[in-house]
C-alpha cells in the first residue's frame, strides 16, 4: 500500500490510519507492506513540483494507496490540490471522494430525524471528476 501523508494534518491522519490496517490486514491474514510517498509540499517546495511526473504511474503499481491531505497556505492551491490530488483523481480514473458523517443526538435536530432511517450516518459524495474543469476547458461526465 502506497501512503502519501501530504500536508497539513495529512501525516497525522496516516500515521493514526496505519496501525488500523496493519491490524486488520493481520485480522484477515492478508499480508500488508508500506510504502511512504514523500508527494506534497515539501516536495514542492524542494523540487518545484508535487508529485513526480509519473506518480499516477507509480500507484498503479501499488494494491492501494492512502492519502491523508493536501494544502498548505504557502503555497497556491493549484500547485498542490491540481497537482496532486486532482492530477491523480483524473488520471487514474477515480471519481468517488466519500465522506463519512454522523448525527449525535440532539443536534440539528432535522438532520438527525432525516439520518435515522440509515442508522444515524450518511455519506457525503465529492465526486471529483465529473463537472466543469476550466483548466482543461473540458466537461467530465
Amino acid at each position: 500500500m502506497a501512503v502519501i501523508p501530504g500536508d497539513g494534518v495529512g501525516p497525522e491522519i496516516a500515521e493514526i490510519c496505519q496501525p488500523a490496517l496493519v491490524a486488520a490486514a493481520a485480522r484477515h491474514q492478508v499480508h500488508l507492506e508500506t510504502s511512504v510517498l514523500d508527494w506534497g509540499g515539501e516536495r514542492y517546495l524542494r523540487e518545484g513540483a508535487a508529485m513526480p511526473a509519473d506518480g499516477a504511474t507509480q500507484l498503479r503499481a501499488y494494491d492501494a494507496a492512502l492519502f491523508g491531505a493536501v494544502g498548505r497556505p504557502d503555497i497556491p492551491d493549484h500547485e498542490l490540490v491540481w497537482g496532486l490530488i486532482i492530477k491523480l483523481r483524473q488520471e487514474l480514473g477515480l471519481s468517488v471522494n466519500l465522506r463519512p458523517a454522523r448525527s449525535f443526538p440532539g443536534y440539528l435536530r432535522r438532520t438527525a430525524e432525516t439520518l435515522g432511517s440509515a442508522g444515524g450516518r450518511a455519506v457525503r459524495d465529492r465526486s471529483s471528476t465529473s463537472g466543469p474543469d476550466p483548466r482543461r476547458g473540458a466537461l467530465y461526465c
